[in-house]
């Protein structure tokens, strides 16, 4: 029995040593061994086939040792510069990380083989890779020409997205959904210009289309879907939408950003806080962001908190940005609410200070008449109510528009007499007690 194993094993023994390399290393790539292949590569030195030193590249490459794999290919070119060793180097060194010298082995290749559609592709999409976008759209549009393929026509598209030509864009998108009008990367890229460009209605258009007629719970297309129907006014769909996205565990940047300006446009002040809070933590920097979270917090439960959000608005815009009346204004209404009148009236002095025309200027002064009023300055009040209405009597009103702060200026106007014609009677009154009590007294 001894005998038996003991021959067992040497006729096993003599079998392994009785393989040639070639065999050795064939049964460990199909075993998908590569350390034990690189270690018979390496170990047979005398080996000068151009196959085997082929094999010692895709090995090393295999173990995603690519510097090394180049090395020996760029010795194999030497000796053999066929279009083979020019495609595994051009793979090398892209999966390297060295997008330049990858493509300069492509162009090379291309030289041997210019019919070649995978190196014209390649060529095309390293361009691409390289944000070399003008290079890479003429590669694209050469392709398109002699293959119509949809998939260079939407690269073509975001070339000129990348260049901000974004007309030129918006119109290869379009020709994309001519023919596939479900095509999802158009559509995606389509919305999400058409919202950049400011044509929401457009963006809200398609994206409704595709999700009614295509893919309905496309993640993408919804989200941008809700974002259009954000900035067309649709703030409760826009609620209903991005709510249920963030219910089924989508956190992300967009939901909670948008998901608060909802609720702070639709004047849900409760729950307007705690989603954009959580797009702060993202964006701590998104001044308007940052501001519908203070003025949410002064119009909610966390007034105190609002004043810091307003300040950081008010301390990061420049002097000339017409968004800081808006901030003061916001800032004084803050402090009124927490029952500080001097610093309202402050803010709001300063609010009229930057408004940006007459139909707001009238409408500060007419505030802070308001304000000097509760806190019993009537002639300041009085002083603030005959600015407002010179305001809406000026010229340079008539050359603006009158509707853009969503206020009637006859009614306005005529609210305004009745509130100086009030005040003038008041401080009459008052003026006459306080000289007939000066009289008394003397």
């Amino acid at each position: 029995m001894r005998k038996l194993i003991f021959s067992f094993f040497l006729l096993m023994a003599w079998s392994i040593s009785a393989q040639t390399p070639g065999e050795r290393l064939t049964e460990a790539l199909n075993n998908y061994d590569y350390k034990l292949a690189l270690s018979i590569v390496q170990s047979d030195t005398v080996n000068t086939d151009p196959e085997w030193k082929f094999q010692h590249a895709n090995i090393l490459k295999s173990l995603s040792r690519y510097n090394e794999a180049i090395d020996v290919l760029l010795a194999q070119k030497e000796a053999d510069p066929s279009l083979r060793v020019l495609v595994e180097l051009m793979n090398c060194c892209s999966m390297a990380g060295d997008q330049i010298r990858s493509l300069s082995f492509c162009q090379e290749a291309l030289l041997l083989n210019p019919d070649n559609n995978f190196l014209k592709i390649r060529e095309a999409n390293l361009f691409f890779d390289m944000s070399e976008y003008a290079l890479a759209y003429i590669c694209y549009d050469s392709l398109y020409r002699q293959d119509s393929t949809l998939l260079f026509l939407n690269q073509m598209g975001f070339c000129k997205e990348s260049l901000k030509e974004f007309s030129t864009a918006m119109s290869l998108y379009k020709k994309v959904l001519t023919i596939d009008s479900l095509n999802q990367t158009a559509t995606r890229r389509l919305v999400n210009l058409q919202i950049k460009t400011e044509q929401y209605e457009d963006a809200y258009v398609l994206s409704e289309k595709f999700l009614s007629r295509g893919d309905s719970g496309n993640v993408d297309i919804l989200k941008l879907n809700g974002i259009s129907k954000f900035f067309t006014k649709r703030y409760k769909e826009a609620i209903a939408l991005f709510n249920d996205l963030y219910e089924k565990g989508d956190g992300s940047y967009p939901v909670v950003r948008y998901l608060g300006l909802s609720y702070y446009k639709d004047r849900n002040y409760e729950l307007a806080p705690e989603m954009l809070s959580l797009a702060l933590a993202v964006d701590s920097m998104n001044l308007d962001t940052r501001f519908a979270m203070g003025v949410s917090c002064s119009k909610g439960n966390y007034k105190k908190e609002a004043i810091g959000h307003l300040e950081f608005v008010r301390d990061k815009l420049l002097p000339d940005e017409s968004f800081l009346s808006l901030t003061y204004t916001e800032l004084g209404e803050a402090f009124l609410r927490l029952g500080k009148h001097d610093q309202a009236i402050e803010n709001r002095l300063l609010a009229l200070e930057h408004s940006p025309g007459n139909v707001q200027k009238a409408i500060d002064h007419y505030e802070l008449a308001y304000l000097f009023y509760r806190i019993n300055e009537k002639e300041k009040a009085l002083g603030h109510y005959r600015k407002s209405l010179d305001r809406l009597d000026s010229a340079e009103l008539k050359k603006e528009l009158t509707d853009q702060n969503d206020m009637s200026i006859p009614s306005f106007r005529a609210s305004l007499k009745r509130s100086i014609e009030g005040l003038e009677q008041d401080l009459y009154k008052k003026n006459s007690a306080d000289s007939l009590s000066e009289l008394q007294t003397n």
